[in-house]
């Protein structure tokens, strides 16, 4: 394969050279006419889109992951997800979750004497999910960072990292906000698993044109380390729903409910088997 023109641009590590993936990916979620290309950078691996977007909020009209959940939706959530959420410790004190969505985690680990609290770019979501779940939700990282710079025990960023434009700025703000020895957990889809490999463009986890790059291990070990960050452990976690929006796509050539729906008591064994499609990782924060 080729090398991209001179305008590519790794997101971890600034090299210039790439080949490509996938190109003219298809939006299979949510149908939108945007085409995605895929390339890989030739020096450290990252596989992230090229061009790299300069604005991302037209991909995410009406996307439902920022919709406010049923209760039956968020008790199926809770069961299928247990092992990719982060579980703070009982010490922890404050924790800030970084893309939350429609909120639904940070009402999960809300304690008596534990503050949370949530950042997404989007000031209109931010403040949706801040009168719902009734707890801060930002969407100023220098707003952020004023309130609570070194002082945050745990930052999540739960299938946030792959969404990103930014990795290095994002690694800062985390490494920022975080007091010395504070946690940052990670969760990102693997496109070199056997899922993304088996499914290829039609992936449930590609989502082109939300996922903007993949890192996996060497990627984030390379941009913890630029950032003052160990990685302590990292490991698969099992991620039913991708499997089963894989399946969809196979089946129907687009992302359907009621299909992922049918899949899933197939699926969830399965990646209970090999959960290796979605990784989970914990980095400390140095001195």
């Amino acid at each position: 394969m080729g090398e991209s023109g001179g305008d590519f641009r790794c997101l971890c590590c600034g090299n210039a050279a790439a080949t490509p993936v996938y190109l003219r990916c298809r939006d299979l979620y949510l149908g939108t006419p945007f085409l995605t290309d895929y390339y890989r950078c030739t020096a450290c691996g990252l596989v992230q889109q090229f061009p790299v977007p300069a604005e991302v909020a037209p991909f995410y009209a009406g996307y439902p992951v920022h919709r406010p959940k049923s209760k039956l939706f968020e008790t199926v959530r809770g069961v299928l997800m247990s092992r990719v959420y982060h579980r703070p410790a009982a010490g922890t004190r404050l924790l800030l979750d970084y893309g939350c969505g429609d909120g639904g985690y940070l009402e999960q680990v809300r304690r008596p004497g534990r503050q949370v609290i949530g950042y997404e770019p989007d000031a209109a979501l931010a403040d949706a999910v801040a009168a719902r779940v009734g707890v801060p939700v930002y969407s100023d990282a220098g707003e952020l960072l004023a309130r609570y710079r070194s002082s945050v025990d745990v930052v999540t960023m739960h299938s946030v990292l792959e969404h990103v434009t930014d990795l290095h700025g994002t690694f800062d703000l985390a490494a920022g906000l975080l007091r010395t020895g504070g946690t940052l957990y990670l969760v990102v889809p693997q496109l070199s698993s056997t899922e993304g490999h088996l499914f290829g463009r039609r992936w449930h986890g590609l989502d082109p044109p939300r996922h903007v790059s993949f890192p996996e291990p060497l990627v984030v070990q390379r941009l913890a380390g630029a950032h003052g960050f160990r990685v302590l452990r990292h490991g698969a976690v099992p991620f039913p729903t991708a499997l089963a929006g894989s399946v969809s796509n196979v089946l129907v050539g687009r992302f359907s409910f009621p299909i992922v729906a049918a899949a899933l008591p197939f699926t969830l064994p399965l990646t209970l088997i090999d959960p290796g499609a979605v990784r989970a990782f914990t980095l400390a924060r140095e001195p």
